[in-house]
């Protein structure tokens, strides 16, 4: 793995057991594809959100209901913190 320093305008390797190349990470493997439902959970949730008048910043999942992209999303969580995204 390649790493840029900006700083200084450099590339230095990062050699490490958890360390991969995107030859290694093909898109199958991170890339996440929303179905035509789940992608009308989030608009409905959006709306649901938007109609309580809050700021972004007050968002809360009882403010922006997914009762099934929800599960995936904490699916996609774990993934992240434990697997690939480690």
């Amino acid at each position: 793995m390649t790493s840029h320093n900006a700083s200084f305008g450099l590339y230095c390797s990062l050699v490490d057991t958890r360390s991969w190349t995107a030859r290694d990470m093909p898109p199958e493997r991170w890339l996440i594809m929303l179905t035509a439902a789940e992608i009308a959970e989030l608009e409905a949730a959006g709306d649901a959100f938007l109609s309580l008048g809050k700021d972004v910043g007050e968002i809360s999942a009882e403010d922006f209901p997914l009762p099934t992209l929800g599960l995936r999303l904490v699916e996609l969580r774990r993934q992240l913190l434990h697997g690939v995204g480690v």
